[in-house]
């Protein structure tokens, strides 16, 4: 079923309405088929809207007819400036308006942080690219660290080590959550109008489960263990709860940060992964609440799961293998990466994955702008293959991306 939309703005003086469609979720008995794209990290370190093209790998999405898009986070880069030259001789639409954490912004003053997170946001959405897209494709989206600046929790009293003597931190967090809800399609819970957090139900063989990994979080320079939480306690039990009652054949949860590709800098990791030991980074990860996630799915029984993360700026396909419980029977789960939308491109070497959950590479690339793509459809043995797949800006698929699984 499909429905109309008109959804009105103001630009200037001048009153604009657009009008947009959308497509219902099946039944929950529907054994159709579902196609659905995913990617994130748009505007990043200067590759902005391209001044000729414009943001036009929506364009090749578009074409492919998904039925829903998950934006995986990072549809702004709030600490990052749209300057009219970009690296590597790029040239960007400029953008009036200054990065976040640039030293002339005054974080105490809320009216003037508000306002840079409008125009970050308003700049992403002028592009006809994206525009186009948002009018035909549905949308599932989450957030990550750049809707309000890099490797946070927005529970935190300030950003981090170096800027602690800087008032204001909080204004950041409750404008940019503002920003998010205000620019992108997302019913508000009534019980809790913050939460961002949620799982959809795509007929028979399919549960979207999108989580949160900032509005909770624990800082990320403190130690990992028993007390270090990436999801908080509440949405770590809720997330447990729609993986176990799930009836879906297969459970896909959308994570703003990788499982094992070890991120962030001197000031802590911002993923899961503690990564090599031996750096200063070491040990402040998030394994130990991941592992907990784990065993208990393990214990549960949970078969089917498959993770979706961007925020690396390189695609990759992993399987991992996991015995937590020690009963002789692996625990088998897949974790698909895609991006950046446009964002700086990881060029090879790639970096080392942590060893803990035992990953096998299945496939990894980087130096691209990209998108994924997953497949859920019945075949000749009666039973949903999912089908996951890596595209270039064009929407050309890519050498050796295709992955097919066979539920257990």
């Amino acid at each position: 079923m499909s429905f109309r939309a008109s959804d009105q703005h103001r630009a200037g003086n001048r009153a604009t309405s657009t009008t947009g469609t959308f497509r219902t979720a099946p039944l929950p008995a529907s054994l159709e088929s579902v196609r659905f794209l995913f990617s994130g990290d748009l505007g990043g370190q200067g590759y902005c809207r391209h001044a000729v093209n414009g943001y036009r790998i929506f364009s090749a999405m578009r074409e492919q007819a998904p039925d829903f898009f998950v934006q995986n986070g990072d549809f702004i880069y709030a600490d990052s400036a749209c300057p009219a030259q970009g690296p590597d001789g790029w040239s960007n639409v400029p953008g009036r308006f200054p990065k976040i954490g640039d030293g002339s912004v005054e974080w105490t003053d809320r009216a003037a942080v508000s306002d840079i997170y409008r125009h970050h946001w308003r700049y992403q959405l002028e592009d006809d690219h994206l525009s186009t897209f948002l009018r035909h494709v549905p949308v599932y989206a989450q957030w990550d660290d750049h809707e309000v600046i890099n490797d946070a929790g927005w529970r935190w009293d300030y950003w981090n080590a170096d800027s602690q003597a800087r008032s204001g931190f909080p204004n950041l967090v409750q404008a940019g959550r503002e920003a998010f809800f205000r620019y992108l399609p997302l019913r508000r819970d009534s019980r809790n109008p913050e939460r961002i957090y949620r799982h959809y139900a795509w007929g028979k063989d399919l549960d979207v489960i999108l989580v949160d990994g900032r509005s909770y979080r624990s800082r990320n320079d403190a130690p990992d263990g028993p007390g270090k939480t990436l999801l908080g306690p509440h949405q770590l039990a809720w997330l447990k709860d729609v993986l176990l009652h799930s009836t879906a054949t297969w459970k896909v949860v959308s994570v703003d940060v990788p499982l094992s590709v070890p991120t962030g800098g001197k000031f802590g990791r911002d993923a899961w992964a503690n990564g090599n030991p031996a750096d200063q980074t070491g040990h402040t990860g998030f394994e130990h609440e991941l592992l907990d996630l784990l065993r208990f799915l393990e214990e549960q029984h949970v078969n089917n799961v498959v993770f979706l993360a961007a925020d690396v700026h390189f695609a990759a396909q992993i399987r991992y293998a996991v015995d937590l419980n020690q009963d002789g029977e692996p625990f088998i789960f897949h974790e698909l990466i895609a991006g950046p939308l446009a964002a700086v491109r990881r060029q090879p070497p790639l970096p080392s994955l942590d060893p803990t959950l035992h990953p096998t590479v299945l496939y990894a690339e980087g130096g691209f702008f990209n998108f994924g793509s997953v497949a859920v459809t019945r075949k000749a043995d009666g039973l949903p293959h999912l089908i996951a797949q890596v595209h270039d800006e064009n929407g050309q698929l890519r050498p050796n991306s295709t992955l097919e699984l066979t539920p257990r």
